[in-house]
């Protein structure tokens, strides 16, 4: 059984910390930054120093290109993250990506074919690796997440 440490998102003001610690410039998109990368601190670290290295501190910078930016270190470790998940696993979030809403279990259940118990063991390993969000009784897979799985193709 894989075992994770479950990282909630940073509070604003934590957030915020880190990115001023990285001497990034304020702006009217540092909300927009802590939105995408779910206020986790490794990713904002990571992403911080990015936009020191290509555009001199400025996050308005970042955000002129589309997609959003996907840093060679943070997909480092998505993919390391994605390569510990079981099948079941990555079938679960493969279909999650595709969706533009969240999905209900029963959803879930009807387009997969898995087994309820299954499914439901699978949903609780997920989002203890905060690798989906539970929005009211459905579920959604993080932005940050779905951009990686479909840029890498991993749609099974």
């Amino acid at each position: 059984m894989r075992r994770s440490l479950h990282l909630k998102c940073l509070d604003k003001e934590a957030a915020t910390k880190i990115l001023k610690d990285q001497d990034l410039q304020i702006d009217n998109q540092w909300q927009k930054l802590i939105d995408f990368y779910q206020g986790n601190p490794t990713w904002l670290n990571i992403i911080a120093t990015t936009i020191n290295d290509l555009f001199s501190g400025n996050i308005s910078e970042l955000f002129q290109y589309d997609p959003l930016f996907l840093d060679a270190d943070i997909k480092e470790l998505l993919h390391q993250e994605f390569a510990r998940l079981s099948e079941l696993e990555k079938q679960v979030i493969s279909h999650l990506a595709t969706k533009t809403e969240a999905i209900a279990i029963a959803n879930l259940l009807d387009s997969l074919q898995i087994p309820l118990s299954d499914l439901l063991n699978i949903i609780k390993s997920l989002q203890r690796c905060s690798l989906i969000e539970k929005q009211e009784n459905n579920f959604t897979l993080l932005p940050l997440l779905k951009q990686y799985i479909i840029s890498n193709k991993f749609i099974i």
